[in-house]
């Protein structure tokens, strides 16, 4: 794999590989093995044996196939492990195959007997000197080209549908990293000391769907992964029942390994955990639930796309209570956007209000319902001691620490996603399960999805929904959008009183704070006007969507007071009143000092993206549809020539732009 490209042809060299190397090991295997049935109908031939007893020897290999796998899958493989299923399917072709030779002429019976013992010594050997490595086992080779996980592998099953393994790693600053993987792919991880991203996904697994339905009493999860989005639930008093559905048992005999952290979900009465397939599971109750969690594998792994497709999504909303809240917990990498905009369809097409959260940097949270718009986040889950706990462990310790992670609902992406040029993901048009395999092995991922409206103030959309205060955000390396309002709130500090600069590690950031409060009154002309409002566009994007009006007011007071506001040049004035009004959300003064900056930054590219989507803004939350559509109409083809040299600036605010204009068509 590190030899190839990762790229369309890289994909096709992979695959040819990767199944000539099958077809090497399993070609001779299945011929050997598909000829044993016609040589005893020719022996029978032979020997003129009627059609009854031909009839008979099929009778017995249909009997004999079906005898032979389910052996093979429910007791042989989990007992005694994958490889002893190999060896004992040779060992009964083998001794087959005796028999066979026992009943020949003497040339031929001394031949075969010699051939047969060949074999049986082969098989010994291969049974006691020849051990399958679980370090390599469980490396993921087909996803990493790298065939030595890093850690030691602790538990290993063959389970009936996959193998599983858990690897401990040691960390730095002596932490320790728990990872339960199935067929070698992580499902999920626990830092023991520490925190880690894939907690963050668990936890609020089950944190956020308990906290817009304080009503729940009953819930279920599908995918048992560590159990730690199960455990979370069990920590709500209120929720008298937790199902947890995994198809295979290993997973959850090797989740074991994570005790104490998962403990109630073995040990709580509350608490029933169920063996089977997640949609066999619902066809087979007429159970409904306050809340469902669905945290399957990635759609690439085989068989798990179906749990992301339009048939799938009915069958659950049949399962859920009136009040009722389904999450999906949907990764962001490894994944392209067809493929997840095809998830999204088939999501829209079941769930008339959702809302999207991101989990962490790489992982999205869907909330569905369809009784009313999804509530906000409710603080009753700070009253929970055990939960308190749990989130402190990912640095969730404010509500602003959900907030901050909210990205849109159905009002705003509704539109985008029905309209997107995809068909919905199906049992009959399985979209996912056919291209998530390339998607993977390419690399792709959608994580610019996190980027929505996380530097334009796209809270205008949910008014009800609370600003975000940077003061009360808990920095976390697992969420970029906590450390921008952190750093939003640096720059408010250091700009306001100068003797906090140190507190800003980064030297162009100190240079921005310098250029805004100088050490002595510096006012802003033409001739140095342009370095100013590139610093104050650098804090003007945090600061105006990150910070609370009171809180920005005594920084746009100071950087007033030490530029001479009074007879700033009329672009620099336009800037400061933009940013001003975008923190106050005032709207018309927003629409118009954006229309107005986008006449004058005809020599400036970086910044009409950012204002053609402010200005796109204003106008759609005053009803103002065809001048939304103008205003795109008339940047779009700057901006896109813009994209195509500056990816950073296209992951910052293509997708938010794409979202204002598809509200802008108004297209359902």
């Amino acid at each position: 794999m590190q030899a190839l490209t990762r790229s369309e042809s890289g994909y096709f060299l992979f695959n040819l590989s990767s199944y000539s190397i099958a077809m090497m090991i399993m070609l001779p295997t299945t011929f050997c093995a598909g000829i044993t049935l016609p040589l005893i109908t020719r022996i029978l031939f032979v020997k003129n044996q009627n059609e009854k007893m031909i009839g008979q020897v099929y009778a017995s290999n249909t009997i004999g196939a079906i005898v032979g796998i389910y052996l093979a899958i429910h007791w042989i493989m989990p007992l005694l492990s994958l490889k002893m299923v190999i060896v004992s399917g040779a060992l009964v072709d083998i001794i087959l195959g005796i028999v066979l030779c026992s009943s020949s002429v003497a040339e031929k019976k001394i031949m075969g007997m010699l051939f047969s013992s060949v074999a049986m010594i082969a098989i010994l050997f291969f049974t006691f000197l020849f051990q399958l490595n679980p370090v390599q086992m469980a490396s993921g080779v087909f996803r990493t080209g790298n065939a030595n996980a890093l850690g030691t592998v602790i538990f290993k099953k063959d389970g009936e549908t996959s193998t599983v393994t858990v690897v401990e790693k040691n960390l730095p600053n002596q932490l320790r990293q728990l990872i339960i993987a199935t067929n070698g792919k992580p499902d999920a991880s626990l830092t023991i000391g520490g925190t880690s991203d894939d907690e963050n996904t668990q936890i609020l697994m089950g944190a956020l769907p308990a906290s817009v339905a304080p009503h729940a009493t009953t819930a279920a999860v599908i995918g048992f992964g560590s159990g730690m989005s199960s455990e979370t639930l069990l920590q709500f008093p209120n929720i008298k029942n937790v199902d947890t559905i995994d198809i295979e048992r290993a997973m959850v005999e090797g989740a074991k390994t994570f005790l104490p952290y998962n403990k109630d979900v073995y040990g709580s009465a509350r608490s029933q955990i169920h063996i089977q397939d997640a949609k066999i599971f619902f066809a087979n109750t007429h159970k409904q639930y306050d809340i469902i969690v669905s945290e399957p594998s990635n759609p690439w792994v085989s068989g798990v796309a179906s749990l992301f497709t339009d048939e799938f999504y009915e069958q659950i909303t049949r399962h859920l209570t009136t009040h009722g809240i389904f999450c999906q917990w949907l990764q962001g990498y490894e994944i392209n956007w067809p493929l997840i905009m095809s998830i999204l369809k088939a999501f829209d097409a079941h769930f008339t209000y959702y809302s999207i959260y991101a989990a962490n940097n790489g992982d999205l949270l869907i909330l569905g319902s369809n009784d009313k718009l999804i509530a906000t986040p409710n603080n009753f889950i700070f009253s929970i001691p055990a939960m308190k706990t749990l989130l402190h462990k990912v640095q969730v310790n404010d509500m602003q620490d959900l907030y901050i992670r909210y990205l849109a609902s159905e009002r705003v992406l509704h539109s985008y996603i029905v309209n997107y040029a995809v068909p919905v993901n199906s049992d009959f048009y399985p979209i996912v399960d056919l291209y998530a395999v390339q998607s993977r092995y390419m690399q792709q991922n959608v994580l610019n999805f996190g980027w929505l409206g996380f530097l334009l103030p796209f809270d205008i959309f949910n008014p009800t929904y609370p600003r975000i205060d940077a003061k009360k955000i808990s920095l976390s390396a697992a969420l970029m959008q906590s450390d921008l309002a952190n750093t939003a709130l640096l720059y408010r500090n250091a700009i306001i009183d100068p003797k906090k600069i140190s507190t800003i590690p980064d030297q162009r950031a100190q240079w921005i704070v310098r250029t805004l409060n100088p050490e002595s009154l510096t006012c802003i002309t033409n001739e140095n006007k342009t370095t100013w409002i590139q610093s104050l566009y650098s804090v003007g994007l945090l600061t105006s969507v990150y910070l609370t009006p009171d809180e920005a007011t005594p920084l746009w007071k100071t950087i007033e007071a030490k530029a001479c506001v009074n007879t700033l040049p009329a672009d620099a004035r336009n800037w400061l009143q933009l940013f001003e009004a975008i923190n106050a959300r005032n709207i018309a003064i927003m629409r118009e000092k954006a229309n107005i900056l986008l006449l004058q930054s005809t020599n400036n590219p970086s910044q009409i993206p950012y204002l053609t989507a402010v200005a796109m803004i204003a106008d759609l939350a005053d009803h103002d549809t065809s001048a939304a559509q103008t205003t795109y109409a008339l940047y779009a083809p700057k901006i896109n020539a813009y994209f195509n040299t500056n990816p950073i600036a296209a992951n910052q605010f293509a997708l938010s732009l794409k979202v204002l204009h598809s509200l802008a068509l108004k297209k359902t």
